[in-house]
């Protein structure tokens, strides 16, 4: 009887505790028509390889604290588009832009916009 009360004890326990865990429930819309902190194009001489390292290296979701990152296209550039999480700070934001700009296969950056809105590549 004692090993059953400790069991339904330590099953409550377990239950409480999940309960109580807060996750970033955040949601975010995406797509060519929704505002994004950033849009990015990438030179058109940049190689598959080089947009991925960019994308693994540069854009990562959890150094910068990203809610969404998604690819673009707008005539012959393509790109990437993403926003920042609620939870990501000045600082990892202008570090980000700055990496972003410093970054030798980009071509143009645009903040605060959807990227179908974009229209002087």
């Amino acid at each position: 009887m004692l090993n059953k009360s400790i069991i339904i004890l330590l099953v409550s326990i377990l239950l409480v505790a999940s309960c109580k865990q807060q996750t970033n429930s955040e949601v975010v819309s995406f797509g060519p028509n929704s505002q994004t902190s950033l849009v990015i194009f990438f030179k058109k001489g940049a190689s598959n390889d080089e947009i991925n390292a960019f994308k693994k290296n540069i854009l990562s979701i959890e150094k910068y604290n990203l809610a969404i990152r998604f690819l673009v296209r707008n005539g012959d550039y393509e790109g990437v588009a993403t926003s920042f999480s609620t939870d990501s700070t000045s600082e990892q934001r202008e570090e980000l832009r700055k990496s972003v700009k410093d970054s030798p296969i980009v071509y143009k950056v645009y903040e605060n916009i959807a990227a179908s809105e974009i229209k002087d590549l």
